[in-house]
């Protein structure tokens, strides 16, 4: 766990500094970034709680980063769950356009249910 932290940390030092930009931490990490975020600052506060000769708080971008991430929405469409938590206050034509992305799915051609020797005809 202090090594997966750590990582994550030094990636926000990096954003921080701009030798990354965070955009593209934050795209390619935002949802497990969320998903570890009450884990990790459980771990940070019982870290500083058993640690108090340290003078100074671990993981300050770390806890940046995570804040972040939060906030953060990607455009390439994963976050496209999270906002249908939203679904109501999206206008009605953008919701019957889901819709029917939703269930758009690929289609045989009639008479097959599958191809044949792996191959489509």
């Amino acid at each position: 766990m202090n090594r997966a932290l750590a990582a994550y940390n030094a990636a926000g030092l990096y954003a921080r500094r701009g030798i990354v930009p965070r955009a593209w931490i934050l795209d390619a990490w935002h949802h497990p970034l969320r998903d570890i975020k009450s884990s990790a600052e459980a771990f940070l506060a019982f870290r500083q709680e058993h640690h108090r000769h340290h003078a100074w708080r671990v993981a300050v971008d770390l806890e940046q980063l995570l804040d972040d991430a939060l906030r953060y929405r990607s455009k390439t469409g994963c976050c496209l769950l999270d906002e249908r938590a939203r679904w109501t206050r999206w206008p009605l034509p953008l919701r019957r356009a889901l819709r029917t992305l939703s269930r758009a799915t690929p289609r045989l051609p009639q008479g097959r249910s599958r191809p044949r020797s792996g191959r489509f005809p």
